[in-house]
């Protein structure tokens, strides 16, 4: 997608759908259990977030196939649902709380999914008051992540 960015060649933007576009076939990101595996839903979020990105660029090329763009969005709707599907009561004021509110908003914006981009708001918003920016002391240390 960078080089698509970068050159403005279709071929690279075809190329970045094909691979998102493999892996949505493949029903990707879907198939794990958070209680049975957490890294694996840290490493959905983060897949997320990148490929929801790459999908808000892509969208914009209207010389990409429409079905293979309209199975990529559909997919990363879908594993953008069940990713914030699974958080719980406490799981704010860390990185990866920030990570699928990424995910659920690019996604939510680039699916046309108000629903799921008004949860990542409202999620965002509700956080006990607090800003991002408050999870960072004065020595620059996240005290939940890396205690100084």
């Amino acid at each position: 997608m960078n080089q698509y960015l970068a050159t403005g060649s279709h071929a690279e933007s075809a190329c970045a759908l094909a691979q998102l576009d493999a892996w949505a076939q493949a029903r990707a990101l879907l198939n794990y259990d958070r209680q049975d595996s957490p890294q694996a839903w840290y490493q959905v979020e983060w897949t997320l977030s990148s490929a929801g990105i790459t999908d808000s660029v892509l969208v914009n090329d209207t010389t990409l196939d429409p079905a293979q763009q309209k199975r990529v969005t559909a997919w990363l709707d879908a594993a953008a649902r069940k990713d914030i599907s699974l958080r719980k009561p406490g799981d704010t004021n860390n990185n990866h709380h920030y990570w699928r509110a990424l995910a659920a908003t690019a996604i939510g914006i680039t699916a046309s999914d108000n629903k799921l981009y008004r949860s990542a708001s409202r999620h965002m918003s509700k956080r006990s008051g607090n800003r991002g920016d408050v999870q960072i002391d004065p020595t620059a240390h996240s005290p939940r992540k890396c205690p100084p």
